[in-house]
């Protein structure tokens, strides 16, 4: 069987790419093993990863496809935005409103090194392993799960130097990142405990955060899994989300 990448609307189903397409931006290669993690926007733009055959072995990328057609938006072996060169992507990627996408990126062969989102000016690095975490006195050690909200601010996981891992945000009009969460803070009532492990952090509709993360109790043994909400606001469990 061969895969394809179709957006459906009103109208039915509409082709976008299909394996053995040729694959943008490298030179001749076609797409193979396609397609990872669609994600789509309110213009009808799709952003996925997928393998492509170049001559000797495969390779893969970040596509944004649209009816109109395919391109690339990285691809292994380009060099990365400060410094060093895409060895592999990981999923799940974002898309905004305006087509641009999110993606964490193996740098040098290391896994989840880097953030990089696309703005109309081309990539640009948010973060890599390294770097300092802001509103923490660790660094930044891997990255997962970035989330583009309509503004261009990207919401994002990783873990820290320090064993730790937390929840940031990047502000795409100055450019600047933030904590919102992260291991170690007390939970909100009416729960009572400590953030274990912020993750799976997304968008909600009115400019929210929202956020999963598990519970380590007062008594220091009970465990408990929880759904939150936070910004602008104080973060508030979700009802019913908490066992």
């Amino acid at each position: 069987p061969v895969r394809g990448v179709f957006l459906a609307d009103e109208g039915g189903p509409t082709l976008l790419a299909l394996e053995g397409d040729p694959a943008p931006g490298t030179g001749g290669a076609d797409f193979v093993n396609l397609f990872r993690d669609l994600q789509t926007n309110d213009a009808g733009e799709v952003v996925f990863v997928a393998s492509y055959t170049p001559s000797s072995t495969n390779a893969e990328g970040v596509f944004v496809a649209s009816p109109t057609g395919v391109r690339p938006v990285a691809l292994e072996g380009d060099p990365a935005p400060g410094g060093g060169t895409f060895t592999g992507f990981d999923t799940p990627v974002s898309l905004d409103a305006n087509g641009h996408a999110a993606f964490v990126a193996d740098l040098d062969g290391v896994p989840g090194a880097g953030l990089f989102v696309e703005t109309p000016s081309g990539l640009r690095r948010v973060a890599r392993a390294g770097d300092p975490a802001p509103g923490t006195s660790e660094a930044f050690q891997q990255f997962l799960d970035p989330d583009l909200n309509e503004a261009g601010d990207v919401l994002f996981w990783a873990s820290l130097s320090g064993s730790g891992q937390a929840i940031f945000v990047e502000r795409s009009a100055s450019q600047t990142l933030q904590l919102v969460h992260r291991s170690g803070e007390t939970a909100p009532p009416p729960l009572d405990g400590t953030l274990l492990g912020p993750a799976a952090a997304h968008w909600g509709p009115a400019g929210d955060i929202v956020f999963w993360s598990t519970i380590l109790a007062e008594n220091g043994t009970d465990y408990r899994d929880s759904l939150l909400r936070t910004a602008p606001a104080p973060q508030v469990p979700i009802p019913g989300a908490a066992p």
